[in-house]
């Protein structure tokens, strides 16, 4: 978690999170990316939805994607 306060990515943060899923050898992406999400820090998991049982690692990542203010572009 302090390397999203350090300013890493939370992509690259979630992308480390699967490769430590997979070498513990948890199998199901579901757990995995609960297992991210739930590491997440809670001012990010506010913004970014918990991840459904059929969601697929695309979809959780896109949903992580820095948001942009409106009216910036």
């Amino acid at each position: 978690m302090t390397q999203v306060m350090q300013g890493q990515d939370p992509r690259a943060f979630i992308h480390d999170m699967f490769r430590n899923s997979q070498a513990a050898q948890i199998d199901s992406m579901y757990n995995q990316l609960t297992q991210a999400w739930t590491a997440l820090q809670p001012e990010l998991r506010r913004d970014i939805p918990e991840p459904s049982v059929h969601a697929t690692k695309a979809e959780f990542l896109n949903k992580s994607k820095p948001r942009r203010a409106s009216g910036v572009t």
